[in-house]
């Protein structure tokens, strides 16, 4: 069983912090991301939308004790709150926009998604 754990960083980290130890850890934790009330009124927005979800009916891909949400920036007003926060928005676009080199026929060029 492992042990290792994510680190944890304060909501003044900087976006090139932020990215570096997601891309060496996989995840990081954010201290104070957002206001408490926020993420209060978010995880029942969020509970009422996996209320309405049944469990998977399948043991191999959805799990029986799995339930999923879609459109959750339809039903839940502050999602938006969350990507639009500078600092997830910021590491978003750092892992995301990353130049990528793709061949089209023989040449190779160098795209940004």
């Amino acid at each position: 069983m492992s042990t290792a754990s994510l680190v944890t960083l304060p909501g003044t980290a900087s976006v090139e912090h932020v990215v570096e130890i997601i891309e060496r850890d996989g995840g990081v934790i954010i201290a104070d991301f957002m206001a408490s009330d926020v993420l209060s009124e978010l995880k029942q927005q969020i509970d009422a939308a996996l209320d309405t979800s049944s469990f998977g009916h399948e043991n191999f891909f959805v799990g029986t004790s799995t339930r999923r949400a879609s459109r959750l920036f339809a039903r839940c007003s502050r999602m938006v709150d969350v990507v639009l926060h500078p600092l997830y928005l910021g590491a978003a676009r750092k892992i995301l926009q990353k130049p990528v080199s793709v061949w089209f026929g023989q040449q190779r060029t160098t795209v940004t998604p």
